[in-house]
C-alpha cells in the first residue's frame, strides 16, 4: 500500500481543492492518502467521495496545532480540538479512532513535537521546506533510537500537487491506521513525477 499521509487542500493551506488532490494522487501512482487540513476536516468529505471515483483510498485526518507542536490525527472519526497540550491532543485524537503521529518532530517552525511520548508513530521524512532535510535526519535517528516504541511515518506535507506522493508510508496491510497501530510500515522517497508539472504551474499562475 503506497500511502501519502500529510495532505492538505485549499480548506487550509493547499493550493488544490480536495477532488483535484484525489485525482493527482491516482495520476502519481498513490493507492491512499490522508487529508489532513490544519484544524478543519471540511474537506474530507469530498475527498473520499472523489476517491470513490478515482479509486484512491481517502483516510480522514487532521494537522491539530496543539501547544506543543504539530500533531497528525490519521483515521479520526471527528475534528479534534486545537490548543490543548500533546497529551491531551494525543488521547482525544485515539478517542476518535485515530491514530496520533508526531508531524516534522524536529522542525522549528511550523513547530514539532520533539521527543514527546505516547505517538503511535512518528514522521520520520517531512517533504517541507529544502532546509527540512536537517530535522528530518534529525527525525529519523529519533525512531531508530525507538523503532519498538513508534511506527516510521513519511509525508510530503503538500501544499502543491508537484510535490505529492515525492515522500510516501508504505504498508503490506490495506489497512494503513492498523499497520501504524502494529508498526509495520515503512517509508519510501521518490522523485518529482513531472505529469504533475503544467498541473502546478497552472495552479500557481492562477491563483
Amino acid at each position: 500500500m503506497k500511502s501519502d499521509l500529510h495532505v492538505h487542500t485549499t480548506f487550509s493551506d493547499g493550493i488544490c481543492d480536495p477532488e483535484e488532490v484525489v485525482y493527482i494522487a491516482s495520476m502519481v501512482g498513490l493507492d491512499c492518502i490522508a487529508i489532513t487540513d490544519h484544524d478543519t476536516m471540511d474537506g474530507v468529505g469530498v475527498a473520499i467521495n472523489a476517491g470513490y471515483k478515482h479509486n484512491v483510498k481517502v483516510i480522514p485526518g487532521i494537522e491539530v496545532t496543539s501547544k506543543d507542536g504539530h500533531i497528525l490525527g490519521i483515521g479520526v472519526k471527528n475534528i479534534i480540538p486545537s490548543g490543548m497540550r500533546w497529551n491531551d491532543t494525543i488521547n482525544s485524537i485515539h478517542r476518535a479512532g485515530g491514530v496520533a503521529i508526531a508531524a516534522h518532530p524536529f522542525s522549528l517552525s511550523p513547530p514539532g513535537c520533539k521527543k514527546k511520548p505516547g505517538f503511535d508513530g512518528i514522521e520520520v521524512w517531512n517533504g517541507g521546506p529544502v532546509l527540512s532535510w536537517i530535522p528530518n535526519i534529525r527525525a529519523m535517528y529519533y525512531w531508530m533510537q525507538n523503532v519498538d516504541k513508534f511506527a516510521a511515518v513519511g509525508g510530503s506535507d503538500t501544499h502543491y500537487p508537484i510535490t505529492l506522493g515525492t515522500i510516501m508510508t508504505l504498508s503490506e496491510d490495506t489497512d494503513v491506521v492498523r499497520a501504524i497501530r502494529d508498526r509495520k510500515t515503512s517509508i519510501v522517497l521518490n522523485p518529482i513525477d513531472w505529469k504533475t508539472v503544467p498541473y502546478n504551474v497552472r495552479k500557481k499562475v492562477n491563483r
